[in-house]
């Protein structure tokens, strides 16, 4: 006999994804140290927002400098502009696990035998530093720029002539390594910012074809949250997808999303749910081997492949019927199949209640999970769990849905909540149940509905709030299903809707309202392109008396519009405004000419 506890269940689900399910960075093992953490999904803490604090990840898998490799990953540099100290993607001739100088040393200076990439977010002049956030190339663990260990750069990260990457934004980088050219290529935010020619590997690394790679960072008197998300690492061949083995008749769900996906295609797409999806479940019939290719922000698109393996016939267990069990009985469920499979019964046996059991082959036997109901005799009825005030209650049945005989105490009463218990007759397999009857009020039901604006999002939600009646209500929209919950999500915007709530027990009328949503855009991107130059409230276009005070975050006020002419164009005084967060408060008048506000928030992205 086995049962499957919670924590065997865990080790049994695990053995099952080890055998055919998808571990990311099932190849490249990560170790943090001193303030940095695992955040889970390939993303890692590197800094907390503290002063004085020094942290690192390393993986285990060597590089080639021989060969083509591409590490692309998302960087997140804080969200203070005046923070500091930054990050940087270093690789080193060891595997061991080290941290290097805090502050300005960016947690990489003194490492030897290291090429470093370093994302700088502080000025620190006796390093040169420039005024702007900048990108640099150093070497052996020096970060002075006025050194020969300076290969490139400092340069700066933004192509728009920014000077800060501490802008609360996940950044895109991308860092290549074409071989056969000996050439380093740094793109931040899909722009190649850095290229360096040089034979790093006999320059650096003294021929070794084990290089390590990691990120660290650091802060000093001045600080930010740093962390980065991997996305790629082209020498793991399954760092996003690995292969599979299934038994025939089998699904499996691959997720091969990464953080900066756009787009996913899979081929073949016959046995794929979804084609398009980035993780979709695959049933092949036949041995396959899928080809995913995958498009980020960058608009780059690359290829990666799955092999499934058919392993053979997936066997569904049978088990001979287990009869009803009295209540406290004993209660055992067995362990192995007709057909000779093993397993465990989860969960746990329960004598008091009737139970459905799934019982979970062991792993390598290529059968599927199945279940049983095993009914513990119990009466049960077919009782109101209450009536309306005044509502006449009938007799309580002396037979149970089971057949189960007996009588009930104490005599009925329609007047007060009354918790009312069934006996059985001697001589059955059964124990005394109690059921609750409750009196409801009758009282008259009272609606307020609550509109929850979403700024980034086309439509809204609609929170229904009920008092009076027997307290359990059914909701209704514009006269659909009635439903039991009492949210209505992704409402359409700009139009009126009806919303009812009636009472379940009809001890209350039923109670109808019309609620008036609107919507307004969550960004818009005034860069000249021809595509939402203007941010405007177009639900209130028809509202000529609708006007629209527009404030940045600091509560100055930058433009006041009318939706039903011009929106805003990003600029105040004619200068453009940069890229943010901007909050607005909108006057207007509703259908029955009342004076209404609407406040809300959106972004401006150039």
């Amino acid at each position: 006999m086995a049962f499957l506890s919670s924590s065997i269940k865990k080790v049994f689900l695990f053995a099952l994804v080890m055998c055919c399910g998808h571990f990311a960075m099932a190849q490249l093992k990560a170790t943090t140290i001193e303030s940095a953490s695992d955040l889970g999904n390939n993303c890692f803490q590197i800094t907390p927002d503290i002063d004085g604090q020094v942290g690192g990840v390393w993986f285990d898998y060597p590089i080639d400098f021989s060969n083509d490799f591409t590490i692309a990953y998302q960087n997140y540099f804080g969200n203070d502009n005046d923070g500091a100290d930054g990050m940087a993607l270093v690789f080193k001739l060891t595997p061991d696990i080290v941290i290097g100088g805090s502050g300005g040393g960016l947690g990489y200076e003194g490492i030897p035998s290291s090429l470093i990439i370093e994302f700088d977010t502080h000025n620190n002049p006796s390093r040169e530093d420039p005024s702007f956030d900048h990108i640099a190339l150093m070497s052996n663990g020096s970060s002075y720029h006025t050194l020969a260990t300076n290969l490139s750069g400092p340069v700066n990260p933004l192509v728009d002539g920014g000077v800060n990457i501490e802008d609360d934004l996940l950044h895109d980088v991308k860092v290549e390594w074409i071989a056969t050219t000996k050439t380093l290529n740094v793109y931040f935010d899909c722009q190649l910012r850095l290229s360096k020619t040089q034979d790093f590997k006999s320059s650096i690394f003294n021929n070794d074809n084990a290089v390590y790679f990691g990120f660290v960072g650091a802060t000093g008197a001045k600080h930010n949250r740093q962390e980065v998300c991997l996305n790629r690492v082209s020498f793991i061949e399954d760092f996003i997808a690995s292969d599979e083995t299934i038994c025939l008749g089998e699904s499996i769900l691959k997720d091969v999303s990464i953080h900066n996906g756009i787009t996913y295609s899979w081929e073949p797409s016959a046995s794929v749910s979804d084609p398009n999806s980035a993780n979709p479940m695959l049933s092949p019939t036949v041995d396959t081997r899928y080809t995913v290719s995958i498009t980020d922000l960058c608009g780059e698109t690359f290829k990666e492949f799955i092999n499934v393996t058919i392993a053979g016939n997936s066997i569904v267990p049978r088990f001979n019927p287990i009869p009803n069990v009295c209540e406290g009985e004993s209660l055992v469920l067995p362990s192995t199949s007709l057909e000779g499979i093993t397993g465990a019964w989860s969960p746990e046996p329960d004598n008091t209640k009737t139970t459905e059991y799934t019982f979970y082959p062991d792993p390598g036997q290529c059968a599927a999970p199945t279940t049983v109901i095993v009914n513990v005799l119990i009466p049960t009825f077919n009782i109101p769990a209450g009536i309306c005030e005044g509502e006449q209650l009938s007799p309580l049945p002396t037979t149970s849905i089971e057949g189960i005989v007996g009588s009930w105490l104490p005599e009925l009463n329609n007047k007060t909540p009354t918790v009312y218990t069934f006996t059985p007759d001697v001589g059955q397999c059964a124990h005394s149940v109690s059921r609750r009857i409750d009196i409801y009020s009758t009282e008259a039901l009272s609606l307020k509905t609550v509109i929850l604006p979403d700024s980034f999002s086309e439509s809204r939600t609609i929170e229904m709030h009920v008092t009076g009646g027997s307290g359990f209500y059914e909701y209704q929209l514009d006269e659909g299903v009635w439903q039991s919950e009492a949210v209505f999500e992704n409402v359409s915007r700009c139009n009126q809707h009806d919303v009812g709530v009636r009472d379940v027990y009809s001890c209350a009328a039923e109670v109808r309202e019309v609620v008036d949503l609107i919507f307004y855009p969550k960004f818009f991107t005034p860069n000249g392109d021809g595509y939402h130059e203007f941010w405007n409230i177009k639900c209130l276009e028809t509202h000529p008396e609708a006007v629209v005070f527009i404030y940045n975050r600091h509560g100055a006020l930058l433009k006041q519009i009318k939706p039903s002419q011009n929106g805003w164009d990003g600029t105040y005084r004619g200068t453009s405004l940069p890229d943010g967060s901007y909050w607005f408060v909108a006057h207007y008048k509703d259908e029955n000419n009342e004076n209404k506000e609407l406040r809300g928030y959106f972004a401006l992205k150039r």
